[in-house]
């Protein structure tokens, strides 16, 4: 999360590809890097003199799945056309982007983003990019910080310089007290909740769904009216750590809940009776892989449920 934002010039990405090139039926594209600058160039394939370019300002997205660019442009904020896609190695059109060549140059290079839609881009790939309701994204900290989920922490710097009688505990923001519904909603604003696919997403949604973890946790039939704290995100993932791709590591967080066999005796939290079928990888049946073809990706769905042959995706 640290690295959900960067300049173009600290993109690992851009630093092992000097140049991409991506071509549609009228354009094609280039974007080079070198130690000055990011330049994206777009020019016609008609053998015309027709092109324009722009310089990349930030890089979005550490390219686990993908990394998008955007453009400053007086005071326009634009989200390139083309992404670049981890499991291609290669640009490709962005998620959410027409895949038709655009109708005129001034189009190829990107969509002009409104003020209020970029803000929470930036609000979730950069840290304080808005303060006291000013949106300055050229002064936001790149990526997410300690600030991103803590809040501001001079109070708590100084707090924690006094005696122990004068520490304060409320001096920063520790999500670990929340409850279950507000630390999955906590995390949910950036990786979107029910309440921001209703308002923010007003459209079917198909497989895109799955990208939106907390969305999927929450409609879970083991989530319930107020949550249980041994199936929120923080429960599963620690926000500070890379994250666990084995899927064996989270047998025991299942466990916790799920008996290890149908004759044995639950734990004394245990809500929930034994898998008929196993006891290890879970996951690999209850929140399965599913691809949507748009990122090029595939994404572990958290909607937790019992998957039967042929089911499809649940929506």
């Amino acid at each position: 999360m640290f690295q959900a934002a960067r300049l173009p010039s600290q993109s690992e990405i851009l630093q092992s590809h000097p140049e991409l090139h991506f071509s549609d039926e009228k354009y094609t594209y280039v974007i080079k890097h070198d130690s000055a600058q990011t330049i994206q160039s777009v020019r016609t394939n008609d053998g015309s003199s027709s092109s324009t370019s722009m310089p990349v300002s930030w890089a979005f997205g550490v390219g686990e799945v993908a990394q998008t660019y955007i453009f400053k442009w007086k005071d326009t904020l634009l989200e390139s056309r083309l992404s670049y896609y981890t499991n291609l190695h290669a640009l490709g059109i962005t998620t959410g982007h027409n895949a038709e060549a655009p109708e005129t140059m001034e189009q190829t290079i990107g969509d002009a983003v409104p003020t209020e839609v970029m803000r929470r881009c930036f609000g979730c790939h950069t840290t304080a990019s808005t303060v006291d309701g000013i949106f300055d994204p050229d002064h936001a900290a790149l990526g997410v910080t300690c600030e991103a989920c803590h809040g501001p922490g001079l109070q708590h710097v100084s707090a924690m310089s006094r005696s122990n009688s004068q520490k304060l505990p409320t001096s920063i923001l520790n999500p670990k007290r929340m409850t279950p519904v507000e630390s999955v909603d906590f995390c949910g604003a950036c990786h979107r909740t029910p309440v921001d696919v209703a308002v923010y997403v007003q459209r079917e949604l198909g497989v895109a769904a799955v990208r939106f973890q907390p969305y999927r946790l929450e409609r879970s039939l083991c989530w319930g009216a107020r949550g249980d704290p041994r199936i929120t995100c923080v429960a599963c993932h620690d926000p500070h750590k890379r994250l666990v791709r084995d899927t064996a590591s989270y047998d025991r967080n299942c466990l916790q809940c799920h008996a290890t066999t149908a004759a044995a005796e639950k734990p004394a939290n245990a809500a929930a009776r034994a898998c008929p079928k196993a006891t290890k990888d879970c996951t690999s049946c209850h929140m399965p892989k599913v691809e949507v073809s748009a990122t090029h990706a595939t994404f572990t769905d958290h909607l937790i449920r019992v998957v039967r042959p042929g089911s499809g995706f649940r929506q």
